[in-house]
């Protein structure tokens, strides 16, 4: 190639990237920013040539900026061509400060012996746009299709935009042998099925062999003019299956409009909030029955501490003043406890792992437990660690299974006892251990302990909600970790808690 072709072809280049209307930006590995089109200037709100010698964090939003420049470390030591974020969406930070959606396409390129990373990048805020109203008209959809069934044909360029971005499921055209004519949805793209691929065959012989027959007869019946619908489970998931006779098929033949949705997500949220109201009928009735004492308490020691303060015997007055505190603090525990396992069970509590202090947390928890276990009790606090004080764990957690543990301990343990806590570290796991002297726990009753809202027949006169115990199981599966309980009766109880120390973000499945 000679000079002028080498001038030409650069410039022709040149202009062709200054000219497209995708971003286009060419980083070093260190992520400082070499080169900028026009699009991304005009993008990203910046005067052209701007961006250059910017880092590339700074076009990203600010709380993820170090999960950022974790992933672009991670592509320098394998760079490919690929797009950024699959499974996720991704955001840009334009100069005012304003945050939209974008897809990202990474080219790696070397020049001169030195590895430049080129990105190609999308505004898709009017498609987010889109998906919205898409959404929001397949919301209606099912409600609407009785009404519109006869002007499927009329409007079905309509119907197949709709139809290929239904969520969770397909809508499907069968002819009178429940051949596919048509079938659209976003499951057939998540089962790489086509469209194509499916028309003329059968529709039945897409189906687990278990629910054929049912389906055969609900269609069946979609062909003698009948409305069905009915729900199916398979493989741990479940559908919502809903056939529609279709009257006016081209050349007067009949046919089935089926609708299928994969119901899943709802099942389950209807199950966490029928879950959620068994357990705010139970707490209802167990705390009917457990308030009862503590407000006849507080209800006849506030006349008493009122009649002995008129006779001038504040010792008598204060004592039973001291049993009205400790009637409250009664109440309160079991008022914090329900709300504990409300947060939990209705996914409202801060699962987000992050750097605490042990010792801190540990010593806060201790202190306040001193200040309730019964008269004379001691605490005997051990701190084993030789790590730092400092480490990823989840604050909530860590209090919620001390102060339970030792909350249990003092409950079920006479006066003048003492708790022994211990709080260590092995290679790889942390350690919380809570001794008590007190009851103990019949072999028969040790796998029914950490059951929500088990009481032993033995305990009934010991005020307590029976949630405890459930909570500190759910705290320590959070944490990845196991709760073990060795107890012999009349000798006492010991709780152990163990957790790994490489903590790993999950699923809400507690």
């Amino acid at each position: 190639m000679n000079n002028f072709e080498s001038k030409f072809k650069n410039k022709l280049v040149t202009s062709i990237i200054d000219s497209a209307t995708e971003g286009i930006i060419v980083a070093k590995k260190s992520g400082v920013i070499v080169y900028s089109n026009t699009a991304s200037n005009n993008m990203f709100k910046y005067r052209l040539g701007e961006l250059d010698g910017m880092s590339i964090e700074e076009l990203v939003p600010f709380q993820v900026r170090k999960e950022h420049s974790k992933q672009r470390e991670s592509y320098q030591n394998k760079p490919e061509k690929k797009s950024m974020g699959m499974g996720r969406d991704l955001e840009g930070k334009k100069k005012n400060g304003t945050v939209f959606p974008v897809e990202i396409s990474l080219t790696p390129v070397t020049i001169d012996d030195e590895m430049l990373v080129a990105a190609l990048i999308t505004d898709i805020s009017e498609r987010k746009l889109l998906e919205k109203r898409v959404h929001k008209l397949n919301a209606t959809l099912e409600e609407r299709v009785q009404e519109k069934i006869k002007e499927v044909r009329r409007t079905q360029h309509l119907y197949d935009a709709v139809a290929r971005n239904y969520p969770n499921g397909t809508i499907s055209v069968l002819d009178k042998n429940l051949n596919y004519i048509m079938v659209e949805g976003r499951e057939l793209f998540e089962l790489n099925i086509t469209t194509e691929a499916l028309k003329g065959s059968s529709y039945l012989k897409q189906l687990p062999e278990e629910v054929q027959e049912m389906v055969e007869g609900k269609l069946n019946l979609a062909l003698k003019g009948e409305s069905g619908d009915l729900e199916l489970s398979h493989g741990g998931e479940f559908y919502r299956f809903d056939a529609v006779p279709l009257d006016d098929m081209d050349g007067g033949s009949k046919g089935v409009l089926v609708v299928e949705q994969n119901i899943t997500a709802i099942r389950k949220a209807l199950d966490k909030e029928r879950d959620l109201n068994e357990l705010k009928s139970r707490f209802v009735s167990m705390t009917s029955h457990e308030f009862r004492t503590p407000l006849s308490t507080i209800s006849s020691s506030a006349d008493l501490a009122n009649q002995y303060y008129q006779r001038g015997s504040e010792d008598k007055a204060a004592r039973h003043l001291n049993r009205i505190r400790e009637s409250v603090k009664h109440m309160v525990s079991i008022l914090d406890d329900y709300l504990s396992l409300e947060k939990f069970e209705g996914g409202s509590w801060n699962d987000n792992f992050e750097v605490i202090d042990f010792k801190a947390i540990l010593a806060s928890v201790i202190s306040d437990q001193k200040k309730i276990i019964k008269p004379s009790q001691k605490i005997q606090f051990s701190y084993e660690i030789t790590s730092s004080d400092k480490q990823i764990g989840l604050e909530m957690a860590l209090k919620g299974i001390a102060s339970n543990l030792i909350s249990n301990a003092s409950k079920y343990s006479d006066e003048g006892k003492t708790i022994k806590v211990v709080f260590s570290e092995s290679d790889f796991s942390w350690s919380l251990r809570v001794e008590d002297q007190g009851i103990g726990i019949n072999k028969d009753e040790q796998e029914q302990v950490f059951v929500q809202f088990f009481r032993s027949d033995r305990t009934n006169h010991i005020p307590g909600t029976g949630v405890g115990l459930d909570l500190v199981s759910k705290y320590v599966k959070a944490l990845g970790g196991e709760i073990s309980l060795e107890s012999n009766e009349g000798v006492g109880s010991v709780f152990e808690a163990v957790w790994p120390k490489e903590l790993e973000q999950k699923n809400k499945s507690w």
